[in-house]
């Protein structure tokens, strides 16, 4: 991974600390004392977390992908990154000729 990977992946991983922290705080509030207000922004956090996991999914996969280690593509993922729909991926590229071979 270059550096700016890295650091991205880095801010990532703390925002998606501190927005549970949040969240579960706000849990806590909520429980105590039930508002609307509490519910909404339970909700709001919840939708962040998510949205944070999914931008690190995304960051392992196309690492991965680059390094040639993802044996099941993810479509949206692939969509995502540019690559074709009927991209054929580096390692099956190698199981495929070492298959004709052995045939």
């Amino acid at each position: 991974m270059k550096g700016s990977t890295w650091l991205v992946t880095l801010v990532t991983f703390v925002a998606g600390i501190l927005v549970f922290s949040s969240g579960y705080g706000e849990t806590v509030r909520y429980l105590e004392r039930p508002t609307w207000t509490g519910l909404a922004m339970i909700g709001f956090w919840l939708v962040v977390l998510l949205f944070l996991v999914a931008t690190l999914g995304f960051i392992m996969y196309a690492v991965d992908r680059k390094a040639g280690n993802v044996r099941v593509k993810i479509a949206l993922f692939e969509r995502l990154l540019g690559y074709d729909k009927d991209a054929v991926l580096p390692e099956s590229r190698e199981q495929t000729t070492t298959n004709k071979e052995n045939t």
